[in-house]
């Protein structure tokens, strides 16, 4: 384990792909091979909801860098502060 940490924390991008092939042959490129051929390590329906949360908050990531995006153009004279309140109330429906 100590050599596959080290690897990564030495490699500019490491990958896994990258990572099988420089243990390819080893102890250790074996070991990984039969931890890549079991089943999943986690509850398939946990992530389920690890990936919806994470959508979750992409959505609300881009609704707040829109509106960043809208109250600078609105700064600029791009936009009416009439045009940047209703997309404000928009946004709190």
């Amino acid at each position: 384990l100590r050599e596959v940490i080290n690897w990564i924390k030495n490699t500019e991008r490491p990958t896994l792909p990258a990572l099988m092939g420089y243990f390819s042959g080893t102890p250790v490129g074996r070991l990984l091979s039969i931890l890549l051929k079991r089943e999943s390590l986690g509850n398939e329906s946990e992530f389920t909801i690890e990936i919806n949360d994470g959508i979750q908050q992409l959505r609300k990531q881009l609704a707040t860098e829109s509106l960043k995006q809208f109250a600078e153009d609105t700064r600029l004279g791009k936009v009416s502060k009439e045009q940047l309140h209703k997309a404000l109330s928009e946004h709190k429906k």
